[in-house]
């Protein structure tokens, strides 16, 4: 070999090293800015490796199976943008074409800027990946620039930790979310788990080669990022997920590793330690752990105090009883209706509301909860195909390398890329385009081109140079554009520009502007046609400005059209016209009320009964709307009660000769009804009802106490109450005065004994001040003594109520 071969041959792996290292330094750099700076994380990873694809010329020739299979991932994820006329339209598109204001649609995806946007990310993704695999590593140095990644996954976790115990704010992180995760900078916990499993399972590649190559420095920084990671997921995350595939990862990594490196001692002391840790794990406290005992049913599901029980799921639903296999359900469908191209890159949370029927709920899906089931629904089936081909084909290619004495290390890299594409069957991480970045880089230290072996610089060489230079100024120009729309001002991209326009048109609204409030929001429309939010700040400048009420109303419905599950919207719509036409809010808050019953059936909690309440609060300044809804009010038997408890005298009377609505109340129901006809009907009428309807005995017992209160009855009362609930209203025999050990009902009978009332009292004010039920007890018994009937329902009904027994009206 030729003097300049071999310099070539030495040069080679200083190229690689600096390209491996600085893709980990980028996906370093996006990870941590996730939580907020979405187009500067995106960017700054951009850079970093366009510069890499300039400057560094690849090390080895990437096959071309991997690079055709690329191109069909993205020719498949591309064909999205043909006609929409070459194919069958679904039904909820064609009723989208009835609506004037809707922008022309004309291809398959409904949201062309967003889906040419992430085509361009997949395109930089694809041949990002294709250079890293053309810079494979040594071992003696990657288990170095595995150690970064490990390092990198242990320092997240060791700021997470400090972030929770400590209160501090991570700058990088959105803390405005309506539902912030309680550990890490992702807005999804899963997410956090998948990074800190990723780590882990590297982790223990590290470990097992340094050891072998007796690289104690190594060997003892991995086991403190190791042992970083492990704890902050088993305690501090609550990720169900993150454990299991945690467990998952570690027995892949063990039990493929291959004779030649799977020692008996590795073994024991493996099995020894996950033993450990699961003890601990379920002996401990930690969110996790409570997920994963409600989810094998050991453990109830914890409920706030103070907050609503969440509705039983319909009958029949068991199949479907977690959120999760519903928006799986749901998702089929929406492949069903686009199996070729999918419904478009970016597209699943716009087009989710037109296919939600199991997993119907108020919150829009962002996702199907698999980032499988996303490239099927946004990309089509064919797409999904060449994925797994590329990643089947990858794998083949490592077979030879599995005798290999740094084995250990490589499968340790390829087992933390394999536990996230695992973990992608039931969550996200791939799609959330930082954490993306971090699994594309270990897809690159894992695969590095073991089957290249050729690095002259033929023909081969040279063109793939040219594309990576190609390819590497496109992305570096992309990531230059990102970063100054996040920091120096530059147009915001079509994914984050619909929230940036919005934010645009509130400050000009705010500023009293709202006219370019209103022009901007219809030079945006055609932009972004699926952005609902959009619509909705239109009609509520256009209602504010004295605009055009068809218009508004045409906007409204279209909103309406692009989610129409959300029962919120219509109720939102309906109090924007109180101002201007109260009467259009009567048939609008009718349809959010038919939503909201809908959701409620479905099995997720949604608060009917508190919806209508609050429609009839604000219709009470508005003449003629109360009774318009009056219309909507018997959509379920809840909404009814409500509504005859405010309608008109004589309403509620109607309401019991229909037998039908009576068959409908259960018998917590039927109480509120008894107790409304109580509280505002006539109580003659009432005492009829009750007499002539036996079966309604015990929903009426309430009124029957209130019936002998009335009346002044007091005795009939305090005995009925007694009677009912089995209260011992009877003092315990006296004992010796000087007997230290009795209770205070057997003090307060030796009292009563020697005439001592006014001590007895005393001791018993005493034990209600401190809020003892067993001193009102004792009051009702004393004033029974005493022949003060009033006084002692008085004790009884504060006795009911402070041992929660009982519902008077």
């Amino acid at each position: 070999m030729s003097s300049g071969s071999t310099q070539h041959q030495s040069r080679t792996p200083l190229r690689s090293i600096a390209v491996q290292g600085l893709l980990i330094l980028g996906a370093m750099v996006a990870v941590f800015l996730a939580g907020t700076i979405r187009q500067g994380a995106t960017g700054i990873f951009l850079m970093v490796a366009g510069t890499g694809m300039i400057f560094l010329s690849p090390n080895r020739i990437v096959p071309w199976r991997y690079w055709i299979l690329s191109g069909g991932i993205l020719l498949c994820a591309s064909s999205s943008l043909l006609p929409q006329s070459w194919f069958s339209v679904p039904a909820w598109r064609m009723a989208l074409q009835d609506f004037q204001v809707l922008p022309s649609l004309p291809l398959v995806t409904m949201v062309p800027r967003e889906s040419g946007y992430w085509l361009i990310i997949l395109a930089a993704t694809l041949l990002i990946g294709l250079f890293s695999v053309g810079h494979p590593l040594r071992s003696n140095v990657k288990i170095y620039l595995a150690l970064l990644g490990t390092l990198f996954c242990g320092a997240y976790a060791g700021v997470a930790l400090y972030a929770k115990m400590t209160g501090w704010e991570y700058p990088f992180f959105d803390k405005g979310m309506w539902a912030p995760p309680d550990f890490g900078f992702f807005p999804n916990r899963n997410h956090t788990a998948s990074l800190l499993v990723t780590g882990s399972i590297l982790a223990l590649g590290v470990i097992r080669q340094a050891w072998s190559t007796k690289k104690m420095g190594v060997f003892l920084l991995a086991v403190g990022a190791l042992a970083l990671c492990v704890y902050a997921l088993l305690f501090h995350s609550s990720s169900r997920a993150g454990v299991v595939f945690l467990l998952v990862g570690a027995v892949i990594w063990v039990l493929a590793l291959g004779q030649s490196h799977r020692s008996i001692p590795l073994l024991v002391s493996s099995v020894a330690i996950a033993i450990a840790l699961l003890i601990y794990f379920f002996t401990g406290t930690g969110g996790s752990k409570l997920r994963i005992l409600e989810m094998v049913g050991i453990q109830s599901k914890q409920v706030e105090i103070g907050a609503e029980e969440p509705a039983p799921p319909p009958a029949g639903e068991s199949a479907f009883s977690d959120m999760r296999s519903k928006i799986f359900y749901d998702t089929a469908r929406m492949i069903w209706d686009y199996p070729f191209t999918g419904t478009g890159l970016g597209s699943y949370a716009y087009v989710y509301p037109s296919y939600a029927d199991k997993s119907i709920r108020e919150a829009v899906a962002l996702h199907p909860e698999s980032d499988w089931l996303m490239i099927a629904a946004e990309s089509g089936l064919p797409c999904l195909l060449c994925v797994l081909l590329l990643l089947g084909i990858l794998l083949r290619d490592m077979r030879d390398l599995r005798g290999s004495p740094t084995w250990s290390l490589r499968w340790g890299i390829i087992c933390g890329l394999l536990v996230a594409i695992l973990h992608g069957l039931v969550d996200v991480p791939i799609h959330r385009v930082e954490l993306g970045w971090w699994i594309l880089v270990l897809a690159g230290l894992a695969f590095g081109c073991p089957t290249g072996h050729r690095t002259e610089r033929n023909a081969q060489w040279v063109v793939q140079r040219g594309i990576f230079a190609v390819g590497g100024g496109a992305i570096f120009t992309l990531g230059v554009l990102l970063v100054g729309a996040q920091w120096f001002s530059l147009p915001p991209f079509p994914p984050y520009r619909a929230a940036a326009v919005l934010q645009e048109m509130r400050q000009l609204d705010f500023a009293g502007k709202t006219g370019d409030a209103i022009n901007l929001a219809r030079r945006e429309i055609p932009l972004s046609p699926m952005s609902r939010g959009l619509y909705r700040e239109l009609s509520a400048y256009l209602l504010k400005n004295g605009g055009d009420p068809v218009e508004v109303d045409a906007l409204f419905s279209l909103e309406r059209a692009l989610n129409p599950v959300s029962a919120k919207l219509p109720q939102s719509q309906g109090k924007a016209w109180l101002d201007r036409d109260p009467m259009r809010a009567a048939p609008l808050w009718g349809e959010a009320l038919q939503k909201q019953v809908r959701i409620h059936n479905a099995g997720v909690y949604a608060n009917v009964e508190e919806m209508f309440q609050n429609m009839l609060g604000a219709a009470r300044s508005h003449s003629g709307l109360a009774s318009a809804l009056g219309a909507y009010a018997r959509m379920s038997s809840a909404t009814w009660l409500i509504w005859i408890a405010r309608a008109p005298k004589g309403s509620i009377e109607e309401a019991a000769k229909d037998a039908e609505f009576l068959a409908l109340l259960d018998p917590e129901q039927q109480r509120k009804f008894l107790t409304t006809w109580w509280n505002v009907g006539d109580r003659q009428a009432l005492a009829e009802f009750i007499a002539t309807n036996p079966a309604w005995a015990e929903a009426a017992w309430p009124i029957r106490i209130r019936q002998w209160i009335e009346k002044k009855d007091f005795q009939s009362a305090v005995l009925a109450a007694q009677e009912r609930y089995a209260i011992d209203l009877k003092l315990p025999e006296p004992k010796n005065s000087e007997d230290t050990s009795m209770n205070l009902a057997e003090t307060v009978a030796s009292l009563a004994l020697r005439g001592n009332l006014v001590t007895a009292r005393r001791m018993i004010q005493e034990s209600i001040q401190a809020r003892e039920p067993e001193g009102i007890r004792l009051q009702c018994i004393l004033a029974m003594m005493s022949n003060d009937w009033a006084a002692a329902w008085k004790s009884m009904e504060a006795y009911l109520r402070e041992t929660k027994r009982g519902n008077l009206p």
